[in-house]
């Protein structure tokens, strides 16, 4: 599993708001998604986690500690560059 930093993008392609997402820590998760919705699985990692949570949004989130839970913390990497650009609301 992987995640990346983030930011928003405007119609005119001008970027804001910035998230500078900190490597895997799964004492921060539980009380701070962090991640949001930018993770990457590989599939048979994903069915063999199983279903997803059914709150909206938390589907990545849900994913990323099941994987935890199924793999151990090795496995999740975190890319500290802004490969995810989020549609301005």
């Amino acid at each position: 599993a992987i995640y990346s930093d983030s930011d928003v993008i405007a119609a005119d392609g001008k970027r804001s708001q910035p998230a500078f997402k900190p490597d895997f820590n799964l004492d921060l998760l539980p009380g701070f998604d962090y991640v949001g919705p930018g993770v990457w699985l590989r599939s048979e990692a994903l069915q063999d986690v199983g279903a997803f949570a059914e709150a909206p949004g938390a589907d990545g989130y849900d994913a990323l500690l099941r994987v935890h839970d199924r793999y151990g913390a090795a496995v999740i990497g975190h890319i500290s560059d802004m490969l995810l650009h989020l549609p301005e609301a």
